[in-house]
Order: structure tokens, then sequence, then C-alpha cells
């Protein structure tokens, strides 16, 4: 392959996909470009010198970035394993429902249409339910009642 003759260490083939197929796109263009599809009016050797300018300046720019970047932090890993460990278990809530709140959905579930038991003798509830209780609760009522 092309990294294994080049020495390249180039993990997802950038340069053998882009900066080769570019460069051999760019100098060829004038060959296979026709008048009637493309006007070209450079020739081979015309774009062979750009090409090679482009690759001249990318290269240039890359070298400089890298670098300024070594200044600050080292460029490749060493060879050591890396040392991260995995993250501790943290234990769940035991509920992360209000106090209260699953022993009133039991309720619900046991009385006919989810209403909530103290609805058909106007007593006034235990535990009163959130808005937001109170609200699903109409909801699943009146999404659920055609189910049963």
């Amino acid at each position: 392959t092309f990294k294994s003759r080049t020495g390249i260490d180039d993990s997802l083939d950038v340069f053998a996909l882009h900066g080769v197929g570019g460069l051999a796109g760019t100098v060829l263009t004038p060959v296979f470009a026709t008048a009637t599809i493309a006007p070209v009016t450079a020739t081979v050797l015309t774009n062979l010198t750009g090409g090679l300018a482009v690759m001249a300046y990318a290269g240039g720019m890359t070298w400089l970035i890298l670098k300024v970047i070594s200044i600050v932090l080292p460029l490749r890993v060493g060879d050591a394993p890396p040392t991260i460990k995995p993250p501790a278990p943290v234990a769940a809530p035991a509920t992360s429902l209000p106090a209260g709140t699953a022993e009133r959905r039991q309720t619900m579930r046991d009385t006919p249409n989810g209403q909530r038991p103290d609805a058909a003798t106007s007593r006034p509830p235990e535990t009163p339910l959130s808005p937001e209780e109170e609200m699903r609760a109409r909801i699943m009522k009146k999404y659920t009642s055609g189910l049963r």
C-alpha cells in the first residue's frame, strides 16, 4: 500500500486519497477536459506547477503549525498503555419520585378508569397530587379510556 511504501503515518489515508488523487486530477484535467464541457485553457505543465505550489504551501504551513503546537504539548502519544480508570459506580437513589407517588399511582391503577378513589366519595385526598401528576393523570385518562 501507499503507507507501507512511503512510511507516512496516516491512519485515515488522507494524503493517499486527497493528496495523491487531488494532484492527479489537477494535473490531468487539461488532458481529459473537452472544450464543449469545460473550456480549459491551461496545459499539463501549468497545472503541475500550480499543484506543486499548493503542496509546498500546505506542507510548509502544516510544518509551522505542528512546530508551534509541539512547544506547548507533545505531538505523539507514548507507547505506554493508557492509564484511564473507569469511573466508580454510583448508587442510584432508591426512588427519584416524591414521597408517596408510587402509592398514589398504585391506587390509581386499582380504580376504574384511573380515577382517584376519593373522586367518587368526594372526600379530600390524603395526599394531593402535584400539578404535573394531575396533568399526567388527565392525559392518561383521555388516551386510555377507550382501551379497556
